[in-house]
């Protein structure tokens, strides 16, 4: 048998492959830390809780329940 050269691999196939391997996985761990590419940890402002007031049920609330019941 004579032993033919062997083809240079196609590289740009497997490679885009495994991109979206390693994309796919960065995504997922910023899904899951909550926190996207160029956040920074510092508090935004302007969008805090009020202390003290919790839940309260409203109009809108209410009638959502009303129409989620089953």
């Amino acid at each position: 048998m004579t032993d033919q050269p062997k083809q240079p691999e196609q590289p740009g196939r497997r490679q885009f492959i495994r991109n979206l391997a390693v994309i796919g996985g960065v995504a997922g761990v910023s899904a899951l830390t909550g926190k996207a590419f160029g956040e920074t940890a510092e508090p935004q402002t302007g969008a805090q809780p009020l202390p003290g007031r919790g839940y309260q049920e409203s109009d809108h609330i209410r009638t959502y329940y009303e129409k989620a019941r089953l």
